[in-house]
């Protein structure tokens, strides 16, 4: 779920207002969902908007396969930078590996 963001020149009070309420409510424009490449692809990039190079990237299998990569022990962020992030994983030819995330930082 994302929440609103104003403007840099914002001025109606309503509109910041309603930014700040959406802050409260954990709408804050972090999260989103990504699948892991398939073979022969060992790392999958994954673009996310408020991703940095101190983020912390974190996720959950949404299928059965994902939660079986996560379980393999084989899956991990890589690398961090300014806008992405980068998953190491095995090769597997299923394509169905997805996950949702957050990435705060």
């Amino acid at each position: 779920m994302s929440g609103t963001y104003p403007r840099p020149d914002e001025t109606s009070i309503q509109s910041i207002v309603q930014s700040i309420r959406d802050l409260y409510a954990g709408r804050n424009n972090c999260s989103g969902q990504f699948t892991l490449a398939v073979a022969p692809a060992t790392s999958t990039v994954v673009r996310a908007p408020n991703a940095g190079p101190d983020s912390c990237p974190q996720f959950a299998p949404l299928t059965a396969h994902a939660a079986a990569e996560v379980g393999g022990g084989t899956m991990y962020i890589s690398s961090r930078g300014a806008g992405t992030f980068t998953v190491t994983h095995s090769s597997s030819a299923f394509s169905d590996r997805t996950f949702a995330y957050t990435s705060l930082g």
